[in-house]
């Protein structure tokens, strides 16, 4: 459930050309619910889904210039879940955070802060590969969700030096390790998962070498969404998969 709700995330993002930051702080915030919620929330699939929405929501309202409204939300999901009812999670959502809904910095906004201490001529070629890597670790159930509540420094240092690696070679991401672990105290995560992210971004980087015309990383999905979105009735409309939900009260 989670993992589809995150993809959600990222086509609503192309969809309403949001900033990738927002769909990360709306993640962040859905872990921050089910760790704290647990199974109340984890085994109920309708309200996974409204605390899904209702996340996404607040961080769009706190990130974008041009926040979407409660009936908005609404129409996304074809009316499966009213505006009130969006508003309703939206306060339950801010009660079960203390309010603190930036309280713990993504990993994005760790990654931003280190590309920054990057060369700039590489930063523009390292980004995008920041980002696919980003996604890919967000969309993978597999992971734990305190590797993005309580280690998105150590999560942020792995993408980066992988990035690096593929711009720069293996001298340009000792020096990338170096620099970061000067100002943090961040460290390397499991070699399993940073191969992983690597061979992640080496699919992107041998991509965007192959195509220079092309953006250097396609976000979320490649194909357009129109935003019909979370649900109607009785499913949830996610890409290509339904999934059927059980009916609501």
């Amino acid at each position: 459930e989670r993992s589809l709700m995150v993809r959600w995330y990222f086509q609503m993002m192309e969809c309403f050309e949001l900033e990738q930051h927002s769909v990360h702080v709306a993640i962040s915030m859905l872990d921050q619910c089910a760790v704290k919620q647990g199974s109340d929330l984890l085994q109920d699939t309708v309200k996974f889904q409204l605390a899904a929405l209702a996340c996404l929501y607040i961080a769009v309202k706190a990130n974008e210039t041009c926040p979407l409204s409660s009936q908005t939300m609404s129409d996304i999901c074809h009316g499966v879940f009213s505006a009130d009812e969006v508003e309703k999670s939206e306060l339950e959502t801010l009660m079960t955070l203390d309010w603190r809904i930036m309280s713990l910095p993504t990993a994005s906004c760790f990654a931003e802060v280190f590309l920054k201490l990057m060369p700039q001529k590489l930063q523009k070629q390292m980004k995008p590969l920041v980002q696919c890597q980003l996604e890919n670790a967000m969309s993978d159930n597999s992971l734990s969700r305190s590797l993005f509540i309580e280690r998105g420094s150590d999560l942020a240092l792995i993408v980066l030096c992988n990035a690096a690696l593929l711009v720069g070679g293996t001298s340009f991401a000792r020096m990338t390790h170096r620099k970061i672990r000067k100002i943090t105290s961040s460290i390397l995560l499991p070699y399993p998962l940073g191969n992983h992210l690597l061979s992640v971004a080496r699919k992107q980087f041998t991509e965007d070498s192959n195509d220079h015309d092309e953006p250097l990383c396609k976000q979320g999905t490649s194909s357009p969404m129109s935003p019909r979105c979370i649900a109607r009735p009785g499913h949830i409309v996610l890409t290509a998969t339904t999934t059927r939900t059980p009916g609501r009260n």
